[in-house]
């Protein structure tokens, strides 16, 4: 545990943009039922070295919302715009902040991703929108 703190405090601008309140936790990625340190050894030690999602894109029927950060260093933007470009009927948005969308552009995140489930508001085909503040 004292490693993942440290890993964390160390790393976590390059995770997320995120500054706590005086009330709020002080790293919600240290929160344990957030995070499985066991879960992620597991993957990185096996099946993620491996693991090629490409071929399996253009079988997605579904309408599928992507949502990423510019600047993240863990999942590269790029890898998005090929995935939504392979999947059929996909919709990208494009975030200027790293890893954590969902914490750095919570709110717009709540908002796309309502409007996608229940309005379906974005565009059926290809879109990239990009959002800087």
């Amino acid at each position: 545990t004292e490693q993942w703190i440290e890993y964390f405090q160390i790393m976590k601008p390059l995770y997320t943009q995120y500054i706590p309140s005086a009330d709020e936790p002080e790293n919600l990625f240290l929160q344990k039922d957030t995070m499985s340190i066991e879960c992620l050894n597991e993957g990185f030690k096996g099946f993620l070295k491996e693991f090629n999602y490409l071929p399996f894109l253009e079988k997605i029927r579904a309408k599928t919302l992507i949502l990423c950060g510019k600047a993240d260093f863990i999942c590269d933007y790029q890898y998005s715009i090929l995935m939504a470009k392979k999947i059929p009927h996909a919709s990208l948005v494009i975030y200027s902040c790293p890893h954590a969308v969902t914490i750095d552009k919570h709110e717009d995140y709540i908002n796309v991703s309502k409007d996608f489930i229940l309005e379906n508001t974005l565009t059926s085909d290809f879109l990239v929108k990009e959002q800087y503040d």
